[in-house]
């Protein structure tokens, strides 16, 4: 991973780890409506990140969330609405009339707020996705060192930036930043010694994290604060465009505060994206074979013929079979396995319906073959959210949904489905295997019938063993 950090990461040090500042501690010389935006914008920026992050802790505890910016679930679009216009609204109580300066997209405060509102909660959005990623797929899943890492990461570079700002107003800005930078450096050394294997970051990397969250922070203060002669109709120097010339001088996207915002998705590799997912083969800012990941990195891309590798994944196979020996097919990309031995079936039920109780299976697979896990309902009556989580000797898995299931349980986001998950088995063995309801939010029902949940399990081996029904503590979190 080395100190390859792509620049976009640290977008999060603008949004996603600002706090409320003083008034003495902004610029001097900033009017009100800069004070008061720039306060707006570190609140939402937290509050933002406070959303995401409960999300991510609520997914990885058992609760199938959607944690993506582009595409939350309910609950987290909610949290983020609510953030997002109580830091416009204020925003626009103070900056009214002759009090929103003409670098405000044209003396327009109300197209200012709102853009620097969403570009702060994509800011929180790189982070999470970049820091909180799934580390799932790796052998020994999230430790507790990598938890403990990406905790620090965000107190410690929420705290640099309270320092950042303050150190702007102090008589050497220069010396007091690079000291806040030194300890925050040593701080995260300190607490990530173990760093989530998914995250495109080192131990060592810290300082390079650090220098770049001070590198987006300062062209955004000036941004804010009206550093420059921003909508005077003319591209000086030191401005990627100017919102009242003709044209702006941004080629793509549009002119925000002197600068060329890039919104993730929107079709058009520009600003400070590393690429663009929705943009077209060949214009994305990825090679071939690579895909482009929240704007931010570019990862090898699964189903697309190519087999690729770079520091953020491996492929050793293409779907169907490419790269693999004859006779095997391709796994996620990921790894290569024999057709599994005929599938076992067998269907119980879990007494009583609740996420504090589960049933324990055992069964038997030959290293080498492609095992399939599935939990299907078997009635309406009786429909649950299911989950599973098992491991086949140094591979562990675990799953909540995957397949459409044949009566779906109550209260259920459509999108959600019945576990399922498939892999090459490691060695061959016995493989434990824990089946239990699926923790939901609070207030919405787990289960049609508390009294029981019957569900359907089929696996590709053979030996399926029930060795303890309906004991705790059903799924771990």
């Amino acid at each position: 991973m080395g100190n390859s950090m792509p620049r976009t990461l640290v977008l999060s040090a603008l949004a996603a780890t600002m706090l409320t500042q003083p008034a003495a501690a902004l610029p001097q010389g900033a009017s009100p409506c800069q004070k008061t935006t720039a306060r707006r914008l570190l609140v939402l920026g937290t509050q933002a990140g406070d959303c995401l992050k409960a999300c991510h802790d609520d997914d990885a505890a058992g609760t199938s969330r959607r944690c993506g910016v582009a595409a939350p679930d309910g609950q987290l679009a909610r949290c983020l609405e609510r953030a997002k216009r109580k830091a416009v609204k204020g925003i626009l109580r103070t900056c009214v009339g002759a009090a929103c300066p003409e670098c405000y997209a044209g003396a327009n405060c109300r197209t200012f707020a709102k853009a620097q509102a969403e570009t702060a909660v994509q800011g929180s959005g790189l982070y999470f996705d970049s820091f909180y990623c799934d580390d799932a797929g790796s052998s020994d899943g999230l430790t507790n060192g990598e938890a403990q890492c990406r905790e620090a990461a965000w107190t410690e570079l929420r705290r640099f930036s309270t320092e950042w700002l303050r150190c702007q107003a102090g008589p050497d800005p220069e010396a007091c930043v690079e000291q806040a930078g030194e300890d925050t450096a040593q701080a995260l050394r300190t607490s990530c010694r173990e760093v989530p294997e998914c995250a495109p970051l080192d131990r060592e990397s810290m300082s390079t994290l650090v220098s770049l969250t001070s590198g987006v922070l300062e062209p955004w203060a000036n941004t804010v604060f009206c550093n420059g002669r921003c909508g005077n109709g003319t591209v000086d120097a030191g401005e990627e465009c100017d919102p009242k010339a003709t044209p702006t001088g941004c080629g793509a996207g549009f002119c925000d505060a002197c600068h060329c915002r890039a919104v993730c998705g929107d079709g058009v590799w520009n600003g400070a994206e590393v690429c663009d997912e929705s943009a077209g083969a060949g214009h994305d800012g990825c090679a071939d074979g690579l895909r482009c990941t929240a704007c931010l990195f570019c990862a090898p891309r699964c189903g697309d013929g190519q087999i690729a590798s770079n520091q953020y994944g491996t492929e050793v196979c293409e779907l169907p079979a490419v790269g693999c020996p004859a006779g095997e097919e391709c796994i996620g990309c990921s790894a290569c396995g024999r057709t599994g031995v005929p599938v076992e079936s067998a269907t119980e039920d879990i007494t009583p319906c609740a996420d504090s109780v589960g049933d324990r299976w055992t069964f038997e697979v030959e290293a080498g073959t492609v095992v399939t896990v599935e939990v299907d309902t078997v009635d309406a009556t009786t429909a649950a959210s299911l989950g599973i989580e098992g491991a086949c000797g140094p591979r562990g898995f675990r799953a909540s949904q995957g397949r459409a299931c044949a009566f779906a349980p109550p209260d259920r986001d459509p999108s959600f489905s019945c576990p399922t998950t498939t892999f090459v088995a490691p060695a061959t063995g016995t493989c434990t295997l824990t089946v239990g309801v699926h923790r939901l939010d609070p207030g919405l029902r787990q289960c049609q019938d508390t009294s029981a949940a019957r569900y359907r399990l089929s696996v590709s081996g053979t030996a399926l063993t029930l060795v303890a029904d309906d004991v705790p503590p059903g799924l771990t979190d």
